[in-house]
Protein backbone atom coordinates (compact mmCIF):
# COMPACT_ATOMS: atom_id res chain seq x y z
CA UNK A 1 0.00 0.00 0.00
CA UNK A 2 1.38 3.69 -0.77
CA UNK A 3 0.28 6.92 1.08
CA UNK A 4 -3.43 8.05 -0.68
CA UNK A 5 -4.36 4.36 -1.62
CA UNK A 6 -3.65 1.18 -2.55
CA UNK A 7 -1.52 0.32 -5.50
CA UNK A 8 -2.52 -2.61 -7.87
CA UNK A 9 0.40 -5.64 -8.20
CA UNK A 10 3.85 -4.87 -10.22
CA UNK A 11 4.41 -6.06 -13.14
CA UNK A 12 8.17 -7.39 -12.45
CA UNK A 13 10.01 -6.07 -15.24
CA UNK A 14 11.41 -2.22 -14.75
CA UNK A 15 10.20 0.56 -16.96
CA UNK A 16 10.03 4.17 -17.26
CA UNK A 17 7.35 6.83 -15.98
CA UNK A 18 7.36 10.34 -16.57
CA UNK A 19 5.98 13.20 -14.39
CA UNK A 20 5.82 16.33 -15.38
CA UNK A 21 5.16 19.32 -13.36
CA UNK A 22 4.85 21.95 -16.65
CA UNK A 23 1.92 24.20 -15.49
CA UNK A 24 -0.81 24.95 -18.21
CA UNK A 25 -0.58 28.61 -19.10
CA UNK A 26 -4.32 29.29 -17.31
CA UNK A 27 -2.80 28.52 -13.75
CA UNK A 28 -3.08 31.92 -12.16
CA UNK A 29 -1.62 30.33 -8.96
CA UNK A 30 1.19 27.92 -7.52
CA UNK A 31 -0.76 24.91 -7.25
CA UNK A 32 0.48 22.93 -3.94
CA UNK A 33 -0.53 19.61 -5.55
CA UNK A 34 2.64 17.72 -3.96
CA UNK A 35 0.19 15.42 -1.70
CA UNK A 36 -0.93 14.25 -5.45
CA UNK A 37 2.04 13.57 -7.07
CA UNK A 38 4.14 11.67 -4.03
CA UNK A 39 1.76 8.86 -3.40
CA UNK A 40 1.14 8.44 -7.18
CA UNK A 41 4.87 7.93 -7.90
CA UNK A 42 5.34 5.74 -5.10
CA UNK A 43 2.34 3.74 -6.84
CA UNK A 44 4.28 3.53 -9.61
CA UNK A 45 7.19 2.70 -8.62
CA UNK A 46 5.29 -0.34 -7.32
CA UNK A 47 3.66 -1.79 -10.66
CA UNK A 48 7.28 -1.71 -11.71
CA UNK A 49 7.91 1.69 -13.05
CA UNK A 50 11.57 1.90 -11.67
CA UNK A 51 12.80 4.58 -13.28
CA UNK A 52 11.11 7.54 -12.59
CA UNK A 53 11.84 11.16 -14.89
CA UNK A 54 10.17 14.15 -13.72
CA UNK A 55 10.42 17.52 -15.82
CA UNK A 56 9.48 21.41 -15.02
CA UNK A 57 9.71 24.75 -15.95
CA UNK A 58 12.66 27.10 -15.36
CA UNK A 59 10.47 29.36 -12.63
CA UNK A 60 12.24 29.26 -9.32
CA UNK A 61 9.29 28.08 -7.59
CA UNK A 62 9.22 25.13 -10.90
CA UNK A 63 12.22 23.97 -9.11
CA UNK A 64 11.54 24.32 -5.55
CA UNK A 65 7.83 22.64 -6.70
CA UNK A 66 9.72 19.63 -8.15
CA UNK A 67 12.55 19.13 -5.27
CA UNK A 68 9.55 19.37 -3.05
CA UNK A 69 7.68 16.35 -4.67
CA UNK A 70 10.84 14.16 -4.66
CA UNK A 71 11.81 14.35 -1.41
CA UNK A 72 7.81 13.47 -0.52
CA UNK A 73 7.66 10.80 -3.00
CA UNK A 74 10.60 8.56 -1.23
CA UNK A 75 11.61 6.92 -4.28
CA UNK A 76 14.74 7.10 -6.33
CA UNK A 77 14.11 9.32 -9.72
CA UNK A 78 15.47 11.40 -11.69
CA UNK A 79 14.73 15.89 -11.40
CA UNK A 80 15.28 16.91 -14.64
CA UNK A 81 13.44 20.03 -14.19
CA UNK A 82 14.46 23.24 -16.20
CA UNK A 83 17.06 21.26 -17.98
CA UNK A 84 15.42 19.88 -21.38
CA UNK A 85 14.91 21.86 -24.61
CA UNK A 86 11.12 20.95 -26.62
CA UNK A 87 12.86 17.76 -28.73
CA UNK A 88 14.11 15.78 -25.54
CA UNK A 89 10.98 16.59 -24.09
CA UNK A 90 9.47 15.59 -26.77
CA UNK A 91 11.75 12.51 -26.83
CA UNK A 92 11.30 11.82 -23.13
CA UNK A 93 7.68 11.51 -23.35
CA UNK A 94 7.81 9.38 -26.25
CA UNK A 95 10.05 6.87 -24.87
CA UNK A 96 7.76 6.46 -21.50
CA UNK A 97 5.55 3.77 -20.36
CA UNK A 98 3.41 5.82 -18.40
CA UNK A 99 3.07 10.25 -18.26
CA UNK A 100 1.49 11.44 -15.45
CA UNK A 101 0.95 15.46 -15.66
CA UNK A 102 -1.15 18.23 -15.37
CA UNK A 103 -3.10 19.55 -18.24
CA UNK A 104 -0.47 21.02 -20.98
CA UNK A 105 2.22 20.11 -23.38
CA UNK A 106 2.69 16.55 -21.90
CA UNK A 107 -0.65 15.10 -21.69
CA UNK A 108 -1.15 16.47 -25.18
CA UNK A 109 2.16 14.41 -26.93
CA UNK A 110 1.40 11.48 -24.36
CA UNK A 111 -1.74 11.05 -26.59
CA UNK A 112 -0.15 11.67 -30.10
CA UNK A 113 2.70 9.50 -29.18
CA UNK A 114 0.07 6.41 -27.73
CA UNK A 115 2.15 6.14 -24.32
CA UNK A 116 -0.47 5.69 -21.44
CA UNK A 117 -1.08 9.10 -19.56
CA UNK A 118 -3.17 10.57 -16.14
CA UNK A 119 -3.75 14.05 -16.69
CA UNK A 120 -5.08 16.44 -13.73
CA UNK A 121 -6.95 19.19 -14.79
CA UNK A 122 -7.31 22.49 -12.35
CA UNK A 123 -8.44 25.54 -14.26
CA UNK A 124 -8.56 24.07 -17.46
CA UNK A 125 -11.34 22.27 -18.57
CA UNK A 126 -11.48 18.79 -19.37
CA UNK A 127 -14.31 19.09 -22.62
CA UNK A 128 -12.01 21.55 -24.63
CA UNK A 129 -8.56 19.55 -24.04
CA UNK A 130 -8.86 16.04 -23.26
CA UNK A 131 -10.02 13.09 -25.12
CA UNK A 132 -10.18 9.86 -22.98
CA UNK A 133 -9.99 6.60 -23.73
CA UNK A 134 -9.07 3.48 -21.11
CA UNK A 135 -5.39 4.08 -21.93
CA UNK A 136 -5.50 8.42 -21.23
CA UNK A 137 -7.56 9.37 -18.33
CA UNK A 138 -8.32 12.65 -16.94
CA UNK A 139 -9.02 13.27 -13.20
CA UNK A 140 -11.00 16.84 -12.90
CA UNK A 141 -11.12 19.15 -9.36
CA UNK A 142 -14.10 20.55 -10.84
CA UNK A 143 -15.38 16.95 -9.66
CA UNK A 144 -14.43 18.01 -6.44
CA UNK A 145 -14.64 21.53 -5.47
CA UNK A 146 -18.02 23.72 -6.27
CA UNK A 147 -15.62 26.42 -6.83
CA UNK A 148 -14.91 27.93 -10.27
CA UNK A 149 -12.35 26.26 -12.20
CA UNK A 150 -10.58 24.88 -8.63
CA UNK A 151 -7.05 24.33 -8.50
CA UNK A 152 -5.47 20.53 -8.41
CA UNK A 153 -4.84 20.14 -5.11
CA UNK A 154 -8.76 19.63 -4.08
CA UNK A 155 -8.44 16.25 -5.99
CA UNK A 156 -8.04 13.32 -3.42
CA UNK A 157 -4.77 11.79 -4.01
CA UNK A 158 -6.51 8.43 -3.80
CA UNK A 159 -8.25 9.26 -6.90
CA UNK A 160 -5.35 10.02 -8.39
CA UNK A 161 -3.92 6.58 -7.60
CA UNK A 162 -7.00 5.00 -8.38
CA UNK A 163 -6.66 6.44 -11.74
CA UNK A 164 -3.39 5.48 -11.86
CA UNK A 165 -4.20 1.92 -11.26
CA UNK A 166 -7.14 1.87 -13.86
CA UNK A 167 -4.93 2.99 -17.00
CA UNK A 168 -1.92 0.84 -15.83
CA UNK A 169 -4.28 -1.99 -16.60
CA UNK A 170 -5.79 -0.86 -19.63
CA UNK A 171 -2.39 -0.57 -21.08
CA UNK A 172 -1.82 -4.03 -20.43
CA UNK A 173 -4.67 -5.06 -23.03
CA UNK A 174 -4.09 -4.73 -26.93
CA UNK A 175 -3.87 -1.34 -28.30
CA UNK A 176 -7.40 -0.46 -29.62
CA UNK A 177 -7.13 2.09 -32.64
CA UNK A 178 -8.81 5.82 -31.50
CA UNK A 179 -12.29 6.24 -32.65
CA UNK A 180 -13.13 9.48 -35.07
CA UNK A 181 -13.60 12.77 -32.92
CA UNK A 182 -14.21 14.34 -36.20
CA UNK A 183 -18.28 14.07 -38.19
CA UNK A 184 -18.75 11.85 -40.85
CA UNK A 185 -18.79 14.88 -43.62
CA UNK A 186 -15.30 16.43 -42.13
CA UNK A 187 -13.85 13.10 -42.49
CA UNK A 188 -14.82 12.52 -46.25
CA UNK A 189 -13.55 16.15 -46.94
CA UNK A 190 -9.77 15.33 -45.27
CA UNK A 191 -9.49 12.17 -46.98
CA UNK A 192 -10.58 13.29 -50.25
CA UNK A 193 -7.64 15.95 -49.87
CA UNK A 194 -5.55 13.48 -48.98
CA UNK A 195 -6.32 11.67 -52.30
CA UNK A 196 -6.46 14.79 -54.13
CA UNK A 197 -3.14 15.58 -52.98
CA UNK A 198 -1.63 12.41 -54.03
Amino acid sequence: ASAGGLCGGGVGREGRVMQSSHFPGSAKRKPDDRALWAPALRCAHDLGLKRIIMTGGMEPWHYEHCAQIAREAGVELTDVSGMTNLPEFMHLISRARMVLCVDGAASHLARGFGVPSVTLFGPSYTWMWHLADPRHAAVDASDFSPEPRPPTNVIPSEKVVETLNSVWQAAQGPVEPPASVLPQNLREGITGRLRAVR
